[in-house]
Formats: C-alpha cells, sequence, structure tokens
C-alpha cells in the first residue's frame, strides 16, 4: 500500500553512551507524535476522540500503539474504511519529516512495513560522537 523510499536520511546524532534501548524510545516517541499530528489535522476534539476510541473499543492505549501497530492499522481501518490510508500517509510523512528521512510514495508496503522499515533504518543510522565535556578552550590573546 504504502512505502517510503528511504534517501539521504540525516545520521542522529546521540551522545555517548545511549543504548539501542534509547534510540527505539526516542523512535517510538517521534511516531506518536506523528500520530498526533495526523489525528490533530481531524481536529482537536477529533484526536482526543480517537485515542478515547482507540483506548474504550479497541483496548489500545496511546502508549502503547508503537508496540501493536497491527491492532493500530486494524483499528485506523475500522474507523475510517478506506479514509485510514490519508491518515497513514499522513503519519508516515510526519514521521519521516521529524527523523530527517527523504520521502518517496509507492505501492510496495503498506503501514506497518512501511513504519518497520523506518524504524530499522533511523537506528542503524546512529552515530555516536565523542565526549568533548572535558575539553576545555583557552582564550586568545588579543593585542591592545
Amino acid at each position: 500500500m504504502i512505502y517510503f523510499g528511504l534517501i539521504d536520511f540525516v545520521s542522529r546524532v546521540l551522545p555517548p553512551g545511549d543504548s539501542s534501548g534509547m534510540i527505539y524510545q526516542e523512535f517510538n516517541e517521534a511516531l506518536l507524535e506523528a500520530i498526533d499530528y495526523a489525528f490533530s489535522s481531524l481536529g482537536e476534539s477529533c484526536r482526543r476522540a480517537l485515542y478515547f476510541h482507540l483506548k474504550t473499543t479497541f483496548r489500545l492505549p496511546r502508549r502503547q500503539i508503537p508496540e501493536r501497530l497491527d491492532e493500530f492499522d486494524e483499528a485506523l481501518k475500522t474507523i475510517f474504511k478506506s479514509g485510514a490510508t490519508f491518515l497513514e500517509k499522513l503519519i508516515l510523512k510526519k514521521l519521516c519529516e521529524m527523523l530527517g528521512v527523504s520521502a518517496v510514495e509507492d505501492d510496495a508496503l503498506n503501514f506497518v512495513e512501511s513504519i518497520s522499515m523506518i524504524r530499522s533504518i533511523s537506528s542503524s543510522s546512529v552515530t555516536l560522537v565523542p565526549d568533548f565535556s572535558e575539553v576545555t578552550s583557552t582564550p586568545k590573546k588579543t593585542r591592545r
């Protein structure tokens, strides 16, 4: 259904000591922000109503969406039918934008597969940088 070709992605720079668990958590937070963005496109009251409906009808609280993407996808399709595609595209575009990933639309993968691909590419693009916290600079002497 939706595939976003990942081209020219920007490496995320994390301080030394961050583990893959931290990267996973940051990705999940970015995904939830992208979902918030897509739901908010329908209006703030609709966003709140959607999260309430997901929690009560589908037993899918907001914080569990990243781990239960198949269920989230099915819930969107149950609620919006073919209109779910609009929200899915909006979520994917916003997520790619937030992660610094260029996206090209194609119908090779479905929504869940696209998220998995973006997750794996964004987690493999982590670059650790040296810790310069102990480096001090010496002020330049100026002529008077």
